[in-house]
């Protein structure tokens, strides 16, 4: 299975950038930036419902 990596895919082993992840990377920065905290950052992040690659691919 490999590790999987966020705003990434992988098509004939070349990493793809995946738009709908990276738009949620970018969410989850500007997070961090505007809380400077990774436990607010995550608790907002959960509230909004994401869940882990690792939850959707499992």
């Amino acid at each position: 299975m490999g590790i999987h990596h966020w705003w990434y895919d992988v098509n004939e082993r070349k990493l793809i950038v995946n738009p709908v992840e990276a738009e949620l990377v970018k969410l989850i920065f500007k997070t961090f930036v505007k809380t400077r905290s990774i436990i607010q950052t995550c608790e907002i992040i959960n509230q909004k419902g994401y869940l882990t690659k690792a939850v959707w691919t499992s």
